[in-house]
C-alpha cells in the first residue's frame, strides 16, 4: 500500500479507544444486561485489553492490505471481538 493510502486509511478507521468503545456496545448486546461498573472492570481487565488490543492490531493490518474496508472493521471486526469477550466474560453483572 502507497504511503498516501494508508494514510488516508489510518484517518478513517476508528482509534483502539474508539474501536474498544464500540466493542463494549456489542459485548452489551451479546451478553446481556450488566452494570456500568461491571462493564467497566471487565474492559479495565488484562484479560478485555490483551484480546482488544490484539484483535484490533490483526484487524488494522487486514485494513492497511485492503483485505477489509473500515465498514467491516467497525462492525464486523468490533462484533466479533464483542461475541468473543461475551463468551469469554465470568464476573458479576451488578
Amino acid at each position: 500500500m502507497e504511503d498516501d493510502d494508508e494514510e488516508q486509511v489510518l484517518q478513517t478507521c476508528p482509534t483502539l479507544e474508539e474501536f474498544t468503545q464500540i466493542v463494549k456496545e456489542y459485548f452489551e448486546c451479546y451478553y446481556g444486561s450488566i452494570s456500568e461498573a461491571a462493564l467497566d472492570r471487565y474492559f479495565e481487565s488484562d484479560e478485555a485489553r490483551r484480546v482488544v488490543g490484539n484483535r484490533y492490531k490483526e484487524h488494522l493490518e487486514d485494513l492497511k492490505n485492503g483485505e477489509i474496508t473500515t465498514k467491516i472493521f467497525r462492525i464486523g471486526c468490533a462484533a466479533a471481538v464483542g461475541d468473543c469477550l461475551a463468551f469469554m466474560y465470568e464476573g458479576d453483572i451488578y
